[in-house]
């Protein structure tokens, strides 16, 4: 009995266009999956920012807004009675401490206002001054350390700043007090 001839293709072209095919077929879908992951990671992405936001702004609503202002009024004989009792204290302060007093006075002048301080240290008996806060900028923080460089009384000994996911500038400086008499 003679065998039917049916005109196939011979396996061996068949075979390299199935690998090849079946292989285009996988990146393809490979390529599809990791394209609809990524656009739901970004997606995810900017709902959690967008609910970050949210909480930061019901965490502000809600927070009592607080006036600096004193409440108290004082007159020039509240004034001096201030003075002297803070004169009473002058020989206890040694040169190397910076005055409290002065310090606040000179961290308001030097501070932009959009730099926001939220931590302020004094330690080591007064010498060493620590100050932690953020800026929207790092402009900010450059005017800022520039005004306390131009201080005769702060000497700035190191200052760390990074930006961190809500891109903010945080810092972090620290400081101490200039040999310098004081005038009380």
């Amino acid at each position: 009995m003679k065998p039917i001839e049916a005109g196939f293709e011979s396996p061996r072209f068949l075979s390299p266009l199935l690998i090849w095919g079946g292989l285009g077929g996988t990146i393809l879908l490979v390529l599809i999956m990791t394209g609809v992951n990524y656009g739901t990671w970004l997606t995810q992405q900017r709902h959690f920012l967008h609910l970050e936001k949210r909480v930061t702004e019901e965490r502000n609503k809600n927070r009592p807004q607080t006036s600096i202002a004193a409440s108290r009024t004082y007159n020039a004989g509240r004034l001096s009675e201030i003075k002297a009792s803070y004169q009473a204290l002058r020989p206890l302060i040694q040169k190397d401490m910076l005055d409290p007093v002065g310090l606040l006075d000179i961290i308001e002048d030097s501070r932009p206002d959009a730099v926001m301080i939220s931590q302020l240290t004094l330690d080591e008996g007064l010498s060493l001054l620590q100050l932690k806060g953020v800026s929207p900028d790092a402009q900010g923080v450059s005017d800022f350390l520039t005004a306390l460089k131009k201080s005769r009384r702060i000497k700035i000994d190191s200052f760390q700043g990074s930006v961190a996911h809500t891109r903010q500038f945080h810092f972090e400086i620290e400081a101490h007090g200039k040999d310098v008499e004081y005038a009380y």
